[in-house]
């Protein structure tokens, strides 16, 4: 298991420090064009090695997921969060202000204390009808999250809908993924084959669809935490359910895994909340390019 959260924790790093290259690369882009923004950020160095990063965050997350337990990488990835916010003070030039160390520390102790609760099984195959089932009832209910926040007049209401059915997305892609890499060890031809792959495409395409129309309703500080925990708890479900995986070791652990993940939760979304406050993490060329969003499943 040490190996595996190992290759969590530089997941979320390299994601955290390429996210806020792109994100500083960004700010200053023309914006009348797509086509011009494009351009001008793939000639910006900053821009194009923070790409690099993304895409090798995304390589070591599907890694982890590999040779772990989604209750084990999903909140390690979750709280990648503490490096975005040290990264976008290093970036920037700053000192990280005492509230961020100190949320800092509350997400670590927590993501501890949740860690080494956890006794996992040996890796058991995914059981494909179940797989289809959590996936079905997951996208039923990302759709009426949708409707029912198109439909909503109230601002507030409207993102927290939608970041609600983001994060039960990015969740389900979590899973997919998961799913993807044991079918890979098959061969190429299975992972084509087989419907999970087309499904996490497009369910990875729903879930950015849905963060930028989240992030256009209300503040990202409302948004963020919202849609964390949707794709923590919907991570979490679907390796229990699909993959057998043990949460609660025993009876007496129960507790201490509660309070791990409380904790790390409350950490996490104090800092999303004080950086998404913060104006100078405001993207300038538009919804989505915020640095912030360090946890969103298989990137």
């Amino acid at each position: 298991m040490y190996v595996v959260v190992l290759i969590a924790l530089a997941s979320a790093a390299l994601f955290a420090v390429g996210s806020s290259l792109q994100h500083r690369s960004a700010g200053s882009a023309p914006t009348d064009s797509k086509r011009a923004m494009v351009a001008t950020l793939l000639r910006r160095p900053g821009w194009v090695i923070g790409a690099l990063l993304c895409a090798t965050a995304f390589g070591l997350h599907a890694l982890a997921l590999s040779r772990g337990d989604l209750t084990v990488v999903q909140p390690i990835i979750l709280s990648g969060i503490v490096f975005a916010v040290f990264a976008r003070s290093a970036i920037d030039r700053r000192l990280p202000s005492r509230g961020e160390i100190g949320w800092a520390g509350v997400t670590w102790a927590g993501l501890a204390l949740f860690i080494g609760m956890l006794r996992p099984l040996d890796p058991q195959p995914p059981q494909d009808d179940r797989a289809v089932i959590m996936v079905g009832v997951g996208l039923v209910v990302v759709a009426a999250l949708g409707l029912a926040g198109r439909r909503s007049a109230d601002q507030l209401r409207r993102g927290v809908l939608l970041a609600t059915a983001a994060g039960t997305c990015f969740g389900l892609v979590a899973g997919l993924v998961k799913v993807t890499t044991v079918q890979a060890s098959q061969g190429g031809w299975a992972v084509v084959a087989e419907w999970s792959t087309w499904v996490l495409i497009g369910v990875g395409a729903a879930a950015i669809l849905l963060n930028q129309r989240a992030y256009q309703s209300t503040r990202l500080s409302v948004t963020a935490p919202v849609l964390n925990i949707a794709q923590l708890l919907v991570s979490l479900s679907f390796g229990l359910v699909v993959f057998s995986e043990q949460l609660f070791a025993s009876p007496a652990t129960v507790v201490f895994e509660v309070a791990g993940l409380a904790v790390m939760v409350l950490g996490v979304t104090r800092l999303a909340t004080r950086a998404a406050d913060d104006p100078g993490t405001e993207p300038e060329d538009g919804p989505g390019r915020s640095g912030l969003r360090t946890s969103g499943a298989a990137r």
